[in-house]
């Protein structure tokens, strides 16, 4: 298992969650979720420079495909339906001919001539943007970015300084959750200092997860802020009886205020070794 707590997912959790709409139609595309997002044309400057940037790089993107260099490979491309147009991602992605052949990966909301799982081919001249993993970083997704934007999802300052000594030592991370409910872990360790969060595997490698920006422990719930590599993840955190929630979001996400797992962030399920 790798986690991240700066870098959750973002291809399958957040990043190729987003497709959008051009303005005009219904609504934005946030596959199951209930709100529209912010409207955001493909003829706007921003969204013409992503479109612009991802097909002048969609060779090395290609390469990287060609060679399996990465995984969660995906393309976006915009799909019409009379005067509807919705920009979707295919994922389970080929390349042949100057083609992408995937199966849509998003569950349209304006266009009704594809499904969500549909097979789709489109030429490489005409996608929007592409993304895939190398490790734990995103390659790509500049169209993803600009709406991460326009959504204007940093909602509040980072917490800076403080301490919490309930929150320092060994925990053992008995469940994750990042939306699709609670997963069972086993054997994993969560350390926690006064600097740093630190994962540990069964076979003891340590994985840094990030730096402590901040901690409040008078606010209800508590607060606990992730910074690495520069980006800051906003967390909340709350102690009982030798156990622990933690939910640290992705970066440029607005702090929780409930302890529900959602693909924007990690949820922790913690108990003091």
């Amino acid at each position: 298992m790798k986690l991240t707590l700066l870098r959750l997912s973002l291809l399958g959790g957040l990043m190729l969650s987003f497709g959008y709409a051009d303005e005009g139609s219904d609504k934005d595309v946030v596959p199951g979720s209930p709100e529209p997002p912010a409207r955001v044309r493909s003829d706007s400057e921003a969204m013409e420079e992503a479109i612009a940037e991802a097909r002048k790089t969609v060779g090395g993107f290609i390469e990287a495909l060609q060679r399996g260099d990465g995984t969660k490979f995906s393309v976006k491309t915009a799909v019409k339906d009379g005067d509807k147009v919705e920009h979707l991602w295919l994922g389970e992605l080929r390349y042949r001919n100057g083609k992408f052949i995937g199966k849509i990966g998003n569950k349209p909301h304006v266009v009704k001539s594809v499904s969500f799982g549909d097979s789709y081919t489109v030429r490489k001249q005409e996608i929007s943007d592409w993304a895939y993993f190398k490790g734990n970083e995103v390659q790509g997704g500049f169209t993803a970015k600009v709406l991460m934007t326009k959504k204007g999802a940093v909602a509040e300052p980072a917490v800076e300084g403080g301490e919490d000594p309930l929150i320092l030592g060994r925990w053992k991370v008995l469940a994750t959750d990042s939306g699709a409910g609670p997963q069972l872990r086993g054997n994993f360790f969560l350390e926690i200092s006064k600097d740093s969060l630190t994962l540990i595997a069964p076979g003891s490698e340590k994985q840094l997860m990030g730096k402590i920006k901040g901690i409040d422990s008078k606010t209800k719930p508590q607060r606990i802020d992730i910074t690495r590599e520069g980006e800051v993840g906003l967390g909340v955190y709350e102690i009982g009886d030798g156990t622990m929630l933690l939910l640290i979001r992705n970066p440029g996400q607005p702090r929780a205020i409930e302890f529900k797992g959602a693909p924007e962030g990690m949820m922790f399920m913690l108990e003091r070794e």
